[in-house]
């Protein structure tokens, strides 16, 4: 009597486990990365769909009841298929964003626009961006985390300034050259350089095509107040003041 007590308790032990695991083990999991001046589009099998911006990586799994992505670099568009049973989560540099369904992009990186922060925005309908505190984001609005994971303020934005970067382009809006310079070079060689401190610091507004920096860098003594040089195949920009 007490063997088949002992067996019984361990087949219900044995059929726990087996019931665990079917519902808790990922039912796809995928790494997906994009080179440097890499632009992907991927297809998720919930329906969602992905477009991975240059040197990018991410890791996928898909649970029968929640859906997490794991964003170790880069920036990604995520248009995500609506499903109330598993919501879907972004995992980024210690910032967590979960949505149901909608339309928006995370950005994590150590170089370019954000220093080693996490930036999100959102096309259409809404998100919650956690960290040391919680944010709520609808369509039009972004966020950026700071390193310490920290959130700045909720900013609006104007209509198409979601990822530009699928169309090959980076808004700048008051940024450091040195910044912008930094972000062009993440979509490949410039052979562009800062020939002194005082032109890195100087700030830049507005819109360019990414497979362009030449003609960003021609763009630039005519609204800052600086020059170009060339050094070899380099062309240099140095404040002229």
């Amino acid at each position: 009597m007490i063997a088949g007590s002992v067996l019984s308790i361990a087949l219900m032990a044995l059929a726990g486990t087996v019931f665990w695991q079917q519902n808790n083990a990922p039912t796809y999991t995928a790494k997906i990365d994009t080179v440097r001046g890499q632009v992907r589009e991927v297809d998720l099998p919930d329906g969602s769909h992905l477009v991975l911006d240059t040197d990018t990586h991410i890791e996928v799994s898909l649970f029968a009841h929640h859906r997490d992505v794991r964003l170790s670099h880069g920036q990604v568009m995520f248009v995500v298929e609506h499903d109330a049973s598993r919501p879907f989560q972004v995992d980024a540099g210690g910032t967590r964003v979960t949505v149901l369904g909608t339309r928006f992009s995370v950005r994590y990186t150590e170089s370019g626009l954000q220093d080693a922060g996490v930036g999100v925005a959102v096309e259409q309908g809404h998100v919650r961006v956690q960290n040391l505190a919680t944010v709520d984001l609808l369509a039009q609005q972004a966020v950026n985390v700071d390193g310490r994971g920290e959130p700045g303020p909720v900013h609006a934005l104007p209509p198409g300034a979601v990822a530009p970067w699928r169309q090959s382009h980076v808004n700048f809006n008051d940024t450091p050259l040195a910044a912008a310079l930094a972000e062009f070079e993440r979509y490949g060689p410039t052979d562009l350089a800062l020939g002194d401190g005082r032109a890195s610091r100087l700030r830049i507004t507005g819109s360019f095509d990414v497979r362009q920096p030449e003609v960003f860098a021609h763009a630039l003594p005519h609204v800052l107040a600086v020059r170009l040089s060339k050094r070899g195949d380099t062309t240099v920009i140095e404040s002229s003041r």
